[in-house]
């Protein structure tokens, strides 16, 4: 079993065009260039310099978290890769070149909060929501997929997808 240590941001700054120095709690931190990856449902609207400016540390979650509801792991932030910055034609080849992943998700609406949310469980940290399940979904294929794109960038391994089993029959 690997054990993945939790990570919280604890201070960030805008150092450029959709480029953010981010500290960690356990002392490191990142300079990460999103533009690559602002697409999909979810980071698309990031695209947006003002809305992308507009980034916050949630008190709870300690993690970024911009006001249409899109944010990142602090796993997935903290292990950015680390090789360098990618130019964006590397990373469209990145993005471009694909193999395809099929991991089951659940989804549920909460009644309380008004959203459905969204969870990989085979990617642990992987979740979201969306105030539609087809915006939820959305939000989960953009969520897996960068968790994904994370843990290849500093050499994890992607679990392999395995069924989920809802109730209490297996």
């Amino acid at each position: 079993m690997t054990i993945h240590p939790i990570y919280r941001v604890v201070d960030f700054e805008i150092v450029g065009p959709y480029t953010l120095r981010v500290v960690f709690d356990d002392g490191t931190e990142q300079v990460i260039a999103f533009r690559p990856v602002l697409e999909g449902a979810l980071y698309g609207p990031l695209q947006d310099e003002e809305l992308f400016n507009q980034v916050e540390i949630d008190p709870e979650t300690h993690t970024l978290v911009w006001p249409n509801g899109a944010d990142f792991d602090p796993e997935t932030l903290h292990n950015w890769q680390r090789e360098g910055r990618m130019d964006e034609q590397q990373a469209r080849h990145e993005i471009t070149v694909q193999v395809v992943y099929d991991f089951p998700v659940l989804i549920e609406y909460d009644p309380e909060e008004g959203v459905y949310l969204a969870d990989c469980p085979a990617l642990p940290g992987c979740y979201t929501d969306g105030e539609t399940y087809e915006e939820a979904l959305a939000n989960i294929q953009d969520a897996i997929r960068l968790c994904i794109e994370s843990r290849l960038a500093v050499g994890d391994p992607i679990p392999v997808p395995q069924a989920v089993h809802v109730g209490g029959e297996t």
